[in-house]
């Protein structure tokens, strides 16, 4: 019985891919998990490290493709593959807590209205760390779910599990245009209709290279346009399902928030990362830029232009940026 299917994406991930299928092979409900692994046109030498675990491991599938395709195009072609009723992507240079699968999978089980679960983080930026090993002081929690803090932040992060029935029974899959934020994407999509649940526990590593070989860190210009892309069109979305009083409320929970001088706000929002706060700060640019929509939605253009001068760095100058222009270009 498969109950858990990890998809793994390869691209010249050799000095990795040992690791991480040990990981996984090292879970306490390994029996339970298929490993399915994507080769992407890679040009290192992970099939021949790879070869060695199928021939010991019936659990492993192992797929490859010509040429280099996107990782999320690669996600999906695992997914059809699966035969997991749950799903996790399981990237290369990451590791996890022993029992992760088993904590995230059993959540899922308890709670049948719930789509997607994750949990905290290490963050560590050494090549191949075991996350029992793990000296480093780093821990990233993630906050609590809401859409909201979903929109101001991708807080799923990279070791969620979701439901396959997403993909099968739904027709969910990732959207194989992105190259960075597609994962971001996907969790916004699902949660128009379903439930997301945090688990308060640390389960994973996630690893941050100094070198800027994480994708996301690669071409930050394209990180940002496609995170901006996605971000806006759920936002606005999310903001017409709401009605105007529950708008309302939001613009006074945005100027209570610019209340605080931007420093401090910079300061706490940093420190709500470090430790485990129940209610974490929301980043001021997005705070800045969900008030400016808000009152465009509502026709106040006026007012809406004031706050797109707000912002405190790069990533949410990017926001309101555009949105200044877009303004300046209504009546």
């Amino acid at each position: 019985m498969v109950k858990i299917s990890a998809i793994i994406s390869l691209y010249n991930s050799e000095k990795f891919i040992c690791g991480k299928i040990e990981d996984l092979l090292q879970q306490t409900i390994v029996s339970q998990l298929e490993i399915i692994i994507v080769n992407s046109g890679s040009t290192q030498n992970e099939k021949i490290i790879i070869e060695e675990y199928l021939r010991a491991n019936n659990n492993i599938k192992y797929l490859e493709t010509s040429e280099r395709e996107t990782i999320y195009k690669a996600w999906n072609r695992g997914i059809n593959e699966s035969v997991g009723e749950y799903i996790t992507n399981a990237n290369s240079d990451d590791r996890l807590r022993k029992d992760a699968f088993e904590i995230l999978s059993n959540s899922l089980v308890a709670n049948p209205e719930i789509a997607i679960v994750f949990a905290d983080q290490f963050i560590s930026n050494i090549p191949n760390e075991i996350i029992s090993e793990y000296y480093g002081r780093k821990k990233y929690y993630r906050s609590e779910y809401s859409r909201l803090n979903l929109l101001a932040n991708y807080e799923i992060g990279s070791q969620s599990m979701w439901r396959a029935s997403l993909h099968k029974k739904e027709n969910i899959y990732f959207n194989e245009k992105y190259e960075v934020a597609g994962d971001y994407e996907f969790c916004c999509r699902v949660s128009e209709n379903h439930k997301i649940k945090k688990i308060n526990m640390v389960l994973g590593l996630c690893y941050r290279s100094n070198e800027f070989e994480n994708k996301e860190l690669q071409n930050i210009e394209n990180t940002n346009k496609e995170t901006f892309e996605i971000r806006e069109k759920y936002l606005r979305r999310y903001l017409k399902t709401i009605s105007v009083s529950e708008q309302f409320m939001l613009i006074k929970r945005v100027d209570a928030y610019l209340l605080l001088p931007a420093f401090l706000h910079i300061i706490l929002f940093r420190l709500s990362k470090q430790f485990s706060l129940s209610n974490q700060l929301l980043p001021r640019g997005f705070v800045c830029w969900l008030g400016s929509i808000i009152l465009e939605i509502q026709g106040n253009i006026r007012e809406a232009k004031k706050y797109c001068t707000k912002g405190n760095n790069i990533q949410s100058a990017i926001f309101l940026r555009n949105q200044l222009e877009k303004l300046n270009k209504l009546p």
